[in-house]
């Protein structure tokens, strides 16, 4: 087998898991090591600046609420993967 690392956004993780469950279970894919962000904040500018960051993230991806995120959600895996979520 050859090790891939890769970086994954946040709001990206559970859906990645999610795709590759079925590679897992087929021994396929192995998770090897999951490391989870620091959320651990020093100072006050420090929590300013992931605020400022986050603000335009939505800014720029056209945030959207939980209800229509799951309704999407429901419609990528059921029409693009074939899959119940």
């Amino acid at each position: 087998m050859k090790t891939i690392s890769l970086e994954v956004e946040d709001s990206f993780v559970d859906t990645l898991k999610v795709f590759l469950q079925g590679f897992i279970e087929q021994k396929k894919v192995q998770i090897i090591e999951e490391k989870q962000p620091s959320f651990i904040v020093n100072s006050k500018s420090e929590v300013q600046k992931r605020v400022q960051e986050a603000e335009q993230r939505i800014i720029q991806n056209g945030g959207v609420d939980e209800k229509t995120y799951n309704e999407m959600m429901e419609s990528f895996f059921e029409n693009e993967l074939g899959l119940k979520r």
